[in-house]
């Protein structure tokens, strides 16, 4: 094989092809750990002619037909052979790759069992002159395609409009048998995956469950019975709707009455009219409203929660609405199966446990079929799970312990951004890796839904963290700084020097805070106080040494680089991160002491930068423009 170089494309309206430095073979995935797979003596391509073509089968989804265009795609950018898309069956004699669960796989010997691979893991086979790339459904098919491209010809998404890819002469068929599934099986995130970019969410092998289906697989809202996801309770019995007739149900401050029998009757009757309703959903979250803190406190809650504890007065109402629906559906719908789960949220938090960290009654352990998810606000986001000097994750982690005592069927809602500020540098990258192993290796994570810059699509590198979160939630061993090294210059070609100074410059600041801040007693969680607008103190220990100046040189320079060696991709992702750190000028403009005849020109920037990157919000259900308009305000007064 002749290697000739690697390439690196950026695709939004148009396709443009940037040459990287040349690069001989690599000798194995840094990020990940993967051996190399050896050529046989097989020629895939060679000289731009292929005698291969790809095979799907005759019913192929729209998911499956995506993924036969992308092996299509990159095998002609990387050899120059268009290799044809045929539908079966396939004739006698043809070099095929094959996608998905066709006829000649099913002939081929190659077994594989979505009860071994589940929905998203994949196998890659070569058996004589045919590959066979299939998934336990078809988003695992699409994950072993790229699979298959990243061995075949160095694919590696960094996004969805930068993607590396080497270019040969002469292209061999890889020597395949290889099988791999995802850590954690269903992972998906919301903000900017959600919010626009469902192509790059895809290519990080993580599946949004709340986009519409359709090429990317999204499997979306309708694994939830209708009106049964997150926050059910409040969402079947709507305040607004019984508070008139059952205001007993509804005490001021506070979660539901649960001891009162109507209310759990009238629960029933909801959930199971919408079982009726919606014969496709497969889920129910029974989960507690937000904003409550505390549970209800009349005579018969108080009873219930001084015997076994507030999660354990939570728990055994959940149990009892999950042996009663399960009641309706032997009778009514005998054979449908429901995945429940019951939040570990807010005050429900705490494990129902005594002080020996036993049980405290088997009343209280989560039902057989209900599943708890786990809420992880009240982690510290800055330091590692298993930090021993973080006070906040030492006690943490021993609840998480004392909840896998009890059950070992657990989905997670993870926290990943500060909502009440989206813009800012957010350093959880430390915390990373610990909190998505722990979910692995303690927890038996079934099911992560990270929440992140919700309804938005800019915060301070964004893509860098949907990578990782990608990478780690399929493999939680990947080298994480290696990874991060290779995301930069993937991701800011040729300005990937000054961005990762950028980065580093950002989190140096972050350590100092911490450092200053935090003891073994009292952890500050400087992820989040860093940049606190209500304690102006620790902003400015964050942002010493005019910072702020600081990087916006670095940027400008960036900027500045002729249209030829950055593109416009290229440009918007510096001016996004012009946008994260103009945000802190305008927003602590007084504090920093910028003089005030520059206020304006400095607001204007920062909305023309807006508008040019598409920022949508600046902290959770807030437009950027609402904020510009808040700042322009002071302006007058």
């Amino acid at each position: 094989m002749k290697l000739l170089k690697k390439s690196l494309i950026f695709l939004l309206c148009i396709t443009m092809i940037f040459s990287v430095a040349a690069c001989g073979d690599k000798g194995g995935d840094e990020t990940g750990g993967k051996n190399i797979v050896a050529d046989t003596d097989i020629v895939l391509a060679e000289n731009g002619v292929s005698d291969y073509k790809i095979l799907v089968p005759s019913d192929a989804s729209m998911a499956v037909e995506y993924s036969a265009e992308e092996v299509q795609k990159y095998i002609e950018l990387s050899t120059g052979a268009k290799l044809p898309i045929v539908k079966e069956p396939a004739s006698a004699g043809d070099k095929v790759l094959s996608i998905g669960r066709t006829a000649l796989l099913e002939g081929s010997g190659v077994k594989v069992d979505i009860n071994e691979l589940g929905r998203d893991g994949f196998k890659v086979v070569r058996k004589g002159n045919n590959v066979y790339i299939c998934g336990g459904k078809d988003s695992g098919t699409a994950f072993g395609v790229f699979e298959f491209l990243h061995d075949e010809v160095g694919y590696e998404a960094y996004a969805e409009d930068a993607i590396v890819y080497d270019t040969h002469a002469k292209l061999m068929v890889k020597d395949f048998d290889k099988s791999d599934k995802p850590a954690i099986p269903e992972r998906f995130m919301d903000g900017t995956m959600h919010t626009v970019d469902n192509a790059s969410s895809y290519r990080y092998r993580f599946v949004n469950e709340y986009a519409s289906s359709g090429k990317y697989t999204m499997y979306g809202l309708e694994t939830y019975v209708k009106g049964c996801s997150a926050h059910a309770l409040h969402d079947l019995l709507p305040r607004a709707e019984y508070s008139v007739n059952h205001p007993e149900w509804y005490p001021d401050g506070t979660q539901l009455c649960l001891s009162k029998q109507d209310l759990f009757d009238e629960f029933i009757k909801k959930i199971t009219e919408a079982l009726d309703t919606d014969r496709v959903g497969y889920r129910i979250s029974l989960g507690q409203e937000d904003g409550f803190t505390r549970w209800c406190g009349c005579r018969a809650c108080s009873d219930e929660q001084n015997r076994y504890g507030g999660t354990g007065y939570w728990l055994r109402f959940c149990n009892k609405v999950v042996n009663k629906v399960e009641e309706w559906i032997a009778e009514n719908q005998p054979g449908r199966e429901i995945k429940y789960s019951a939040f570990a949220y807010s005050m429900g938090f705490e494990p129902p446990v005594n002080d020996n960290h036993e049980l405290i009654d088997e009343s209280c352990r989560p039902h057989e079929k209900m599943a708890i998810r786990v809420c992880t606000g009240g982690f510290c986001h800055y330091h590692a799970v298993d930090d021993p000097n973080c006070s906040i994750n030492k006690v943490m982690l021993e609840k998480l312990q004392d909840w896998a005592k009890i059950t070992d069927n657990f989905t997670v809602w993870g926290y990943s951004a500060e909502y009440g500020h989206y813009l800012p540098f957010f350093d959880n990258f430390s915390f990373m890796q610990s909190e998505i192993k722990t979910y692995v290796e303690l927890l038996n994570c079934q099911n992560l839904f990270m929440e992140y810059i919700s309804g938005s699509n800019m915060t301070s590198f964004d893509y860098l963290r949907c990578y990782l979160f990608g990478k780690l939630c399929w493999n939680p061993d990947i080298d994480m700084e290696a990874t991060i090294n290779e995301f930069f210059k993937g991701y800011y070609g040729e300005v990937a020097t000054e961005m990762r100074d950028i980065f580093d410059t950002y989190r140096n600041h972050v350590a100092k805070v911490d450092a200053a801040n935090s003891t073994p007693d009292k952890c500050y969680n400087a992820a989040y106080y860093h940049a606190d607008t209500d304690q102006k103190d620790k902003w400015t220990r964050t942002f010493v040494d005019n910072m702020i100046e600081k990087v916006n040189a670095v940027l400008d320079k960036c900027l500045a680089l002729p249209d030829a060696e950055r593109g416009q991709q290229l440009y918007n992702r510096i001016l996004g991160e012009r946008v994260c750190i103009m945000y802190i000028k305008v927003l602590k403009f007084d504090d920093f002491g910028y003089p005030a005849y520059e206020r304006a020109a400095v607001i204007d920037q920062f909305e023309a930068d807006c508008i040019a990157t598409d920022t949508r919000s600046y902290r959770e259900g807030h437009s950027v423009f609402e904020f510009i308009e808040s700042q322009r305000s002071k302006l007058y007064a």
